[in-house]
């Protein structure tokens, strides 16, 4: 969960937008996501799609070399602040994660996060899992360094995050939720990892 922590963590950005409309980042292609493909998009492809990313990672594991692109954008006014975000992870040239989370009204990546309780371990599989949820806003597959916490015993993780709109300029009213499902190699969920922070 290490990557999701410095995902959310991402939107703390807005503290430096202290007067007036501001922003943060540049607003990407966003509307091009569904184009970015796991095992098929290439590293051109996604900055073709997207545009320039907002910085480059290289990572050397045992699993390999990885390439991470992070795309991220947020906007704040008087009435709140929203922030968007694209991780891509790339493993021998090839797309292998990406994580994506919204609080823009257009492409809010909100969820019906009391729902993982209908998913049962070593029962529940991927259509299941849609049919509960809803596609995921993230796919990686294993090993991944978005997920190396989750791998171990994984063949794909799945993910969903959602950041709501904070109230003004406080980003302490931001409210988070996440959630994570494992799979292993004939697509049976094997584990669910759920976070929420409750309002106050």
């Amino acid at each position: 969960m290490k990557k999701y922590i410095e995902f959310i963590c991402i939107v703390l950005i807005i503290h430096t937008m202290l007067s007036g409309c501001a922003s943060s980042g540049k607003n990407f292609k966003y509307q091009n996501r569904n184009l970015i493909e796991l095992h098929k998009t290439t590293v051109d492809e996604a900055v073709q799609y997207l545009g320039k990313p907002s910085s480059k990672e290289f990572k050397s594991t045992k699993d390999g070399d990885f390439e991470i692109l992070k795309y991220v954008y947020a906007y704040a006014t008087p009435s709140g602040a929203s922030a968007r975000v694209f991780f891509l992870e790339f493993k021998n040239g090839k797309l292998n994660g990406k994580i994506y989370n919204s609080g823009f009204k257009e492409d809010i990546t909100e969820f019906n996060f009391e729902n993982f309780k209908k998913i049962k371990i070593d029962v529940s599989n991927k259509e299941d899992v849609i049919k509960f949820l809803g596609a995921p806003s993230g796919k990686a597959i294993c090993p991944s360094t978005f997920f190396s916490d989750k791998c171990k015993d994984a063949t794909e993780i799945w993910s969903w995050i959602h950041t709501k709109t904070s109230e003004g300029y406080d980003t302490k009213t931001m409210k988070s939720k996440t959630l994570t499902i494992s799979f292993d190699s004939i697509g049976s969920v094997i584990n669910i990892d759920a976070s929420k922070e409750e309002d106050n």
